[in-house]
């Protein structure tokens, strides 16, 4: 006697596509929110990798699901179960959605930048509108020392990505530095773009005034630093950065002038509590540079009574 064998029905097979849509938007935000590149130091969750596994055992899982696995095992190390679950996906699913993507970021993560890119340009001619996608392809197109390719993905990425953060902008800024098509003063108009979109974010506005410094817009770095220190509870490192940025230009009394700024701020709060090395550090950077500008020796304190 044989058991019945029924179709799936078509509740059932609502619920399996649920799931791969369910569990392949978790693979794009493992890709795009902190694990996709080489060793972050980010660790998968063992209860989800279980809970994972559980599911997993059943006679013809959701492809999406052995994609999420691989992209937990990637996360912690496991590339070879890494490959093995996209190997699985593979053969239940050719064409899986997010296939090719996992596969680019594993190779990044191996070292294989040039299979990275075959896989992640698959992935951009199944999906031309992944974000993810395009950002990992410049990744590898980057150690592939194929810049201005990579330019134009990350370019791509901006525009595209689920979510967008201030180290996307850097890294397309620092990308436009090295390129002599663009150099420092495309980075800088990237960086304000990033500005524009984001809002105000501390590494983007420092790294503004860094470029500027750098093009000789001296009065703009300081008039941006001056926003910054009206914002921030850094006070005292964006005064003092103000007297470097004033020293460099060769305004030595400006300079001091903000240098004593950054240490009355460093003062007031040594008397409330004790300075963290950090802030200590700089006190006594601040204060070394104070009796330079000044021309008076510092006190020998090597020497006992």
């Amino acid at each position: 006697m044989t058991a019945d064998v029924h179709p799936p029905s078509s509740a059932s097979l609502r619920v399996v596509r649920r799931l791969d849509r369910i569990a392949l938007a978790a693979v794009f935000v493992l890709i795009a929110f902190g694990s996709a590149g080489p060793a972050r130091g980010h660790e998968s969750d063992p209860i989800v990798l279980r809970e994972l596994t559980r599911q997993l055992s059943a006679s013809r899982p959701p492809s999406a699901l052995l994609l999420r696995r691989a992209e937990l095992r990637r996360i912690d190390h496991d590339w070879d179960g890494a490959a093995e679950d996209l190997d699985r996906a593979e053969a239940l699913d050719p064409e899986a959605r997010g296939l090719e993507l996992c596969r680019g970021a594993l190779a990044l993560d191996r070292g294989d930048a040039a299979a990275a890119e075959r896989s992640l340009t698959r992935e951009l001619e199944r999906d031309p509108r992944n974000g993810e996608a395009s950002w990992l392809r410049a990744r590898a197109r980057l150690a592939l020392g194929r810049r201005s390719d990579a330019a134009r993905d990350m370019d791509a990425a901006l525009a595209r990505l689920h979510r967008v953060t201030p180290e996307h902008w850097l890294a397309r800024a620092a990308l436009a530095e090295s390129l002599e098509s663009e150099g420092p003063a495309a980075a800088l108009a990237l960086i304000e773009r990033g500005l524009d979109a984001l809002g105000p974010a501390f590494a983007l506005e420092s790294r503004a005034v860094g470029i500027e410094a750098g093009l000789g817009r001296t009065d703009d770095a300081l008039a941006r630093l001056d926003r910054m220190a009206a914002a921030s509870a850094r006070r005292a490192s964006l005064l003092a950065w103000r007297g470097d940025l004033l020293a460099a230009a060769g305004r030595r009394m400006e300079a001091c002038v903000s240098w004593s700024n950054a240490l009355q701020e460093l003062d007031a709060r040594a008397a409330a509590a004790v300075l963290p090395p950090a802030d200590a550090a700089l006190r006594q950077r601040v204060h070394a540079a104070l009796v330079r500008a000044s021309g008076v020796p510092e006190p020998d304190r090597g020497g006992g009574r």
